[in-house]
């Protein structure tokens, strides 16, 4: 079994039917997988910075999130009463994460196959991009003769879904232009708030697990055609923070420090005598 079917089935393995529809136990599961993920991808974000001796203050300016992105009762039920299953189901994203190409899209196919097969998805319209259109479109779009404007590179995807057309750009570039990721602004909308989540859980855990810096993040869930960037439609926000200098060279130095003492700790192999 690939660890994708891995994957799914982990997942779906973390409610059960026993007193509610499978199609109900299967969005449950698939909700409360995306929203822990999320949770966790966005401690360790912070984590990263506070790790780099930025203060709790300045990473309240850095990230912030809308309370209600991150409380969700019934979610937070299902966390605390399913967490060995929802702890695989995150080990093996995380696994299959680290070892794709960054940038990499899981989610959309899983999104899709969970949520809107068999007509699921009829309320919202909702049909996703493929990832291998998108990552098409991003390859006649982005390769070695795209000449990048100066200074910051704004991608927006208003109808982003599980982030096929947001990724296979990013995942583009990391090919063809990796020095100018550090420069990308990346706006993320829709109107379906648990996609607009698996969306950013996927930038978000390439970033992490790839080591890698946007210049900005911003994310809506909002009707296009008439909430856009309108009202309570704000979503969640995190920049890149600013270099440190003094701090990282403070930082490194401390690490040093502690390498060479746990070097001078370990037991000396004893000489062999001869007689």
């Amino acid at each position: 079994m690939n660890k994708y079917k891995k994957l799914k089935n982990a997942i779906l393995n973390i409610s059960d039917s026993k007193n509610q529809s499978i199609s109900k136990a299967e969005r449950d599961s698939y909700t409360v997988f995306i929203e822990m993920a999320l949770m966790c991808s966005l401690m360790n974000i912070r984590q990263r910075y506070l790790d780099r001796c930025y203060s709790e203050e300045e990473m309240q300016q850095y990230l912030i999130v809308k309370k209600s992105v991150i409380e969700n009762n019934e979610s937070i039920k299902l966390i605390q009463t399913k967490s060995s299953k929802i702890d695989e189901a995150y080990r093996i994203y995380a696994e299959i994460v680290q070892e794709s190409e960054p940038f990499t899209d899981v989610l959309s196919l899983l999104h899709e196959e969970i949520l809107l097969s068999g007509g699921r998805g009829d309320g919202l319209g909702q049909f996703f991009t493929p990832p291998d259109l998108a990552r098409s479109l991003a390859m006649m779009l982005f390769n070695e003769t795209t000449e990048y404007p100066s200074g910051t590179l704004q991608f927006s995807e208003p109808c982003c879904g599980s982030g096929a057309l947001a990724l296979a750009p990013l995942n583009q570039m990391i090919k063809t232009a990796p020095d100018r990721l550090r420069d990308v602004h990346l706006i993320l909308n829709d109107i379906d708030s648990l996609a607009v989540k698996s969306a950013i859980l996927q930038v978000l855990m390439t970033c992490i697990y790839h080591n890698i810096e946007l210049s900005r993040v911003d994310v809506y869930n909002a009707n296009l055609i008439s909430q856009y960037m309108k009202g309570d439609t704000f979503f969640m926000c995190f920049e890149t923070p600013t270099e440190k200098p003094e701090a990282f060279r403070a930082f490194k130095e401390m690490m040093r420090l502690v390498l060479d003492v746990e070097e001078d700790l370990k037991p000396q192999k004893e000489l062999a005598v001869e007689y």
